[in-house]
């Protein structure tokens, strides 16, 4: 099975309560591969929930359908991102909102958990590492301000050719090492049987 595959495959059975999708501000699932791997999955259904609820998707909103035939998760959390552009710091705000503001309606609606893709580094030309400090610093930003949030688990679902550029901080380790009351960050490398840290990033 191809790479791609394999990970939309993992994705889409790992058990979260909330899977999260980046989509174009038209809504058409059937563009991009993630969104056209969830609408295979998920049915037709899920296209006219988010069809029903606006014409076009503001960069960020969130836009919540329910999990169609994916059994594995509750709901579905799409949105939409702008391309990448060269200071970044339009694109990386947006992205952090994005974030932020996923993790903040699964508290509202008393989810555990929730599973995000790599967002934004395929064909919107994101940075690798600049999207995993910016997806980092929504979650910490998150739990710290909600530290009695009924989330629990983050959980992002990457690439094995990812993990070396997802740098390390002693913030993360302690988030592996000590169950805290708040949100507890989990990296889960597609294929890879454990953990492990060289030289402050992933492997």
């Amino acid at each position: 099975m191809h790479q791609f595959q394999k990970a939309l495959h993992f994705l889409f059975n790992f058990k979260a309560d909330v899977i999260v999708n980046t989509i174009g501000i038209d809504l058409d699932l059937n563009i991009g591969g993630v969104s056209k791997g969830i609408l295979k999955e998920a049915g037709e259904g899920i296209q006219k929930e988010c069809n029903m609820q606006c014409k076009r998707a503001s960069y960020g909103k969130v836009i919540v359908t329910s999990s169609g035939n994916i059994q594995s998760c509750k709901a579905i959390f799409h949105g939409s991102l702008p391309y990448w552009t060269p200071s970044g710091q339009f694109s990386l705000k947006v992205l952090m909102s994005f974030v932020y503001d996923c993790l903040n309606l699964a508290s509202a609606r008393n989810y555990n958990s929730i599973a995000f893709p790599s967002m934004g580094t395929g064909k919107l030309e994101y940075p690798k590492r600049e999207v995993a400090t910016a997806m980092w610093d929504a979650v910490e930003m998150f739990s710290q301000k909600n530290p009695t949030s009924s989330v629990k688990k983050v959980t992002f679902v990457l690439f094995r050719s990812d993990a070396k550029v997802i740098p390390v901080s002693d913030t993360i380790i302690t988030n592996f090492t000590n169950c805290l009351s708040r949100a507890v960050v989990m990296y889960l490398l597609l294929g890879a049987s454990e953990l492990r840290v060289k030289n402050n990033y992933f492997v």
